[in-house]
């Protein structure tokens, strides 16, 4: 072998392990840090993404609770007051005399206040008082009375409905029945 083909020879060989050595010593640490690098990325980008669903997941909650609170409101305003009561059951006697319908008594359950287990309805935000109301009319007139009840400006529930037949009114009924009526437990004022 020639001086220069040797001389050429072991310059190759040492290019070529002078880029092996820098690949290995050089190039692949930094390989490895980009990998470590893209990786933490992977996962920055990951939680980011977890904060924006985060994110739209509260402004959902935010219009869920705006919602809310505007049936609140209208549920609310749709309480009788105590001062109220009496007004409220006359409103109810004018609807169903609307219809033909006549009241022969009307009885407040003061007992359905307190409810079992709390001895003081004075510390709950509302409360039920159950009527138990008799009152004679036809079938037909009774049934668009029910219908319109949700049409007064508080809120009404049933209970228990009954119907009887008797001959010497007929072809009205006797109707025994329970309105519930939902009371806010202050004297009407707004604070």
């Amino acid at each position: 072998m020639s001086e220069s083909l040797r001389t050429l020879l072991i310059a190759t060989i040492l290019l070529l392990c002078v880029v092996v050595g820098w690949f290995f010593l050089l190039f692949h640490p930094q390989n490895a840090k980009l990998a470590s690098l893209r990786q933490r990325t992977d996962g920055v980008l990951a939680n980011i993404q977890s904060f924006r669903t985060t994110s739209q997941q509260v402004a959902q909650l935010d219009e869920k609770i705006s919602l809310l609170q505007k049936q609140l409101t209208v549920a609310s305003a749709r309480l009788v007051t105590k001062p109220g009561l009496s007004q409220a059951v006359k409103r109810i006697v004018q609807e169903g005399k609307k219809y033909g319908l006549g009241f022969d008594k009307i009885i407040p359950d003061y007992a359905s206040l307190v409810t079992p287990g709390n001895a003081s309805a004075t510390t709950a935000p509302t409360m039920k008082l159950t009527l138990h109301i008799k009152l004679r009319g036809r079938y037909k007139s009774f049934g668009r009375f029910l219908e319109n009840l949700d049409n007064l400006p508080f809120a009404v529930s049933l209970g228990e409905i009954s119907l009887a037949y008797d001959e010497s009114i007929s072809p009205q009924l006797e109707i025994l029945m329970d309105a519930i009526l939902f009371l806010r437990n202050d004297d009407g004022t707004k604070s």
